[in-house]
């Protein structure tokens, strides 16, 4: 059984039925339970996603959460308080469940997962891809001999029997009550620096971030030969990044974005329509010709990297 969780709120909760559906898509044959972890989600959203489920006979577990859970937790500013969740899934989750894949919301899933959940994670808390060159604060810069050594919290294959064993779950709640250093990424930042030497660091296809796709590309420098087959074949995309990126908005013209739109027609969430993320259109309309001209410049740079090697 491979065990997927997701934390959502309201706001969320339309991206995380596509990312689900999705998932669904690509891995007919996996035997799957999803575990949404929700915070104030409305009851329209809740049988949206339970319709998803059911109409392809996979188990969906849902967990209500309360933002009072993290009070005394920094304020996420423009993250919402859901992002906290995946702390304490140790906590909620049974026993007898001992490795998790925690996925964001605003994710798409474009693969066969059976090869990521099979990873061998025995001997780490967890198994994560290293964020882009600028998506983190690089909490943990103190590693000076290998500084890029820093993952986006996204897409985590979790040992949950690591976690319990090692108290994990306490030293972050520890770590984000009384942070010793100012968070960008709260609990991205905590998750890199308590956890620093026990993550297998694993291949970007797993989290595809949409900075990658950038000019030049914020992936590490030692993966850009990778860029080339991150364009067709990535297996999880991460919509991470402003507004502008979100496949939900109009002004978003990156890569896999129509495997978005394709899945939102096939959803209950199909009469959506994109709206603008910009205050003129203007400003839209100049970021997506930027975004057009980059797209189309990126091809022959991705293949620069992979003739290079």
């Amino acid at each position: 059984m491979i065990h997927i969780v997701m934390a959502t709120d309201d706001n969320f909760c339309q991206h995380a039925g596509i990312a689900i559906l999705s998932l669904i898509r690509h891995n007919i044959r996996n035997n799957i339970s999803f575990h949404i972890f929700e915070m104030n989600v409305s009851s329209k959203n809740i049988e949206n996603l339970k319709q998803i489920c059911a109409q392809h006979e996979k188990e969906l577990l849902l967990y209500p959460i309360s933002k009072e859970l993290f009070d005394k937790f920094p304020n996420p500013g423009d993250f919402s308080y859901a992002t906290y969740i995946r702390i304490v899934i140790p906590q909620i989750l049974p026993l007898s469940i001992k490795k998790v894949l925690y996925l964001d919301c605003d994710v798409i899933i474009n693969g066969d997962i059976l090869a990521l959940w099979e990873t061998d994670i025995e001997k780490y808390a967890l198994a994560g891809v290293e964020d882009s060159s600028w998506g983190g604060s690089k909490i943990n810069m103190e590693n000076e001999s290998n500084p890029e050594k820093y993952i986006n919290a996204g897409v985590l294959l979790m040992n949950l029997t690591y976690w319990r064993v090692n108290n994990v779950q306490q030293k972050l709640i520890d770590y984000l009550e009384s942070p010793p250093k100012t968070l960008q990424m709260f609990d991205q930042d905590a998750i890199n620096d308590v956890l620093l030497g026990n993550i297998l660091y694993i291949a970007p296809t797993w989290n595809c971030i949409i900075s990658f796709f950038s000019l030049p590309s914020r992936i590490v420098k030692d993966q850009r030969k990778l860029l080339w087959n991150l364009c067709w074949h990535a297996k999880i995309i991460h919509f991470a990044g402003p507004r502008t990126v979100k496949p939900w908005f109009k002004e978003s013209c990156v890569p896999y974005k129509s495997n978005y739109i394709r899945n939102l027609k096939l959803s209950p969430w199909k009469d959506y329509k994109p709206v603008y993320a910009c205050n003129t259109k203007q400003e839209s309309y100049k970021i997506m010709i930027k975004r057009y001209a980059r797209n189309f410049i990126f091809v022959f740079y991705a293949l620069f990297f992979k003739i290079k090697g």
